[in-house]
């Protein structure tokens, strides 16, 4: 593939092709970025086979398989996870028929073993955020956040013309992230930061066809490669409605997910996981180092189950990021906010609202599913014998006090 520059900035490179030089002249990162925006506003139905690869600490965790979604309000996503630190592949299947958002978890074999279901309108705030998961304007929109273009390239593929806009990591979101590393005593981490990106627009399709995301030293960090798009075909409504297998558990995250409040559940020491052992479980910390059970033995464990969708989550994390900068100095006591999200996903999350408390990655939500979490937020407190003692679901505005409190009883 031979790539030419059209564009630096302001800059016109003129380049080898001369055929190409009136286009050069024409196009340029922000009018590219224009076209890319008015195109994605025309797009009513879109579908497409995915495939994301994430690189860190020498492993390769793979995300692929088919995303559909209709406008308003629907979409489909059957999605595969491999490359995980146990070996195995996990799958999944997500619906959102614009009123339940359900998530199907299955074997590694593909046997449907549990469902989850969220009750939740559209128009909220975490159907907008489900919506937006899938949605190629939402995304774009995203990736202008954070990014700024700064300069467009050409190449020729197939016999159509890829437009690639690089883009950078504004100053902003980089001191945001730096400033998280530095308060996880992980400067090292720098060589986590996606300061570039490239996005390479299929001129042809008029669509997304790669995303490549690169630190600083030019290491790709992840690539999103999109293939069998298609874009304002018809889809039926069937394919946007589920139905529980017979025989699978379902989890209902309606109460506590969309609650104001933590409702009138069992908490704290009077949960039923109370007295039981944390049973073994194996994450991935910001660096992409393992993190396992053993390395909060004789300590006082804090962990933390949400999901960055999550409205409640949303409201409890800042609660629980203050209470870290208080006790974070204290060699007893570890924390853990674990989700089960992308790693992008969950590090842009915590770099744009400026938390310093320390993610970890539950990939497959195999740790969330062995001590039976069916709510988020969900906060269990393990002592240092290793047994739960405590534990939170839903939004708890004085969760500081409780946990301060629990420390404290814990110590004695």
């Amino acid at each position: 593939m031979q790539i030419r520059k059209l564009c630096v900035s302001a800059v016109i490179v003129v380049g080898v092709w001369t055929g190409y030089a009136a286009a050069a002249e024409e196009i340029s990162p922000a009018m590219l970025v224009k076209e890319i925006q008015a195109r994605y506003e025309t797009v009513r139905n879109f579908s497409a086979t995915i495939r994301q690869t994430n690189s860190m600490s020498g492993m390769e965790i793979t995300v692929s398989g088919p995303v559909r979604q209709k406008y308003p309000d629907k979409f489909r996503a059957e999605l595969a996870v491999s490359g995980l630190p146990d070996g195995q592949t996990v799958h999944s299947l997500s619906v959102y028929d614009g009123a339940t958002f359900w998530q199907e978890q299955r074997t590694p074999e593909g046997k449907s073993v549990r469902a989850m279901k969220v009750l939740t309108a559209p128009d909220s705030e975490q159907g907008k955020m489900l919506l937006a998961q899938f949605s190629p304007a939402a995304q774009f929109r995203g990736v202008l956040e954070t990014y700024a273009p700064v300069q467009v390239e050409e190449s020729q593929s197939d016999g159509y013309r890829v437009q690639i806009v690089r883009l950078q990591m504004t100053e902003a979101a980089r001191k945001k992230i730096e400033q998280r590393l530095q308060a996880e005593g992980n400067p090292a981490g720098a060589e986590t930061i996606p300061e570039k990106m490239s996005y390479y627009w299929n001129t042809a399709g008029a669509y997304c066809e790669k995303i490549e995301v690169y630190n600083a030293q030019q290491r790709r960090l992840s690539q999103v490669v999109y293939t069998e798009v298609a874009q304002n075909k018809e889809l039926p409504d069937e394919l946007f409605s589920y139905t529980p297998p017979e025989g699978v558990e379902v989890m209902d995250m309606s109460a506590a997910v969309g609650a104001p409040d933590a409702g009138e559940s069992p908490q704290g020491a009077e949960h039923p996981l109370v007295g039981k052992p944390c049973p073994d479980f194996t994450l991935l910390d910001a660096r992409g180092q393992l993190f396992k059970r053993a390395q909060i033995k004789n300590k006082i464990a804090v962990i933390d189950f949400w999901a960055s969708w999550c409205p409640p989550c949303q409201k409890e994390l800042p609660l629980l990021d203050q209470w870290y900068q208080e006790w974070k100095t204290d060699a007893q006591v570890q924390f853990l906010a674990v989700s089960a999200e992308e790693k992008d996903v969950v590090a842009e999350f915590i770099a744009q609202n400026g938390y310093q408390l320390p993610v970890f990655f539950d990939g497959g939500a195999a740790f969330a599913r062995q001590l039976g979490v069916e709510s988020i937020p969900q906060v269990v407190v393990v002592g240092r014998d290793g047994v739960i003692a405590a534990v939170y679901v839903g939004l708890h505005p004085d969760i500081g006090e409780r946990l301060t409190a629990d420390i404290q009883r814990l110590k004695r």
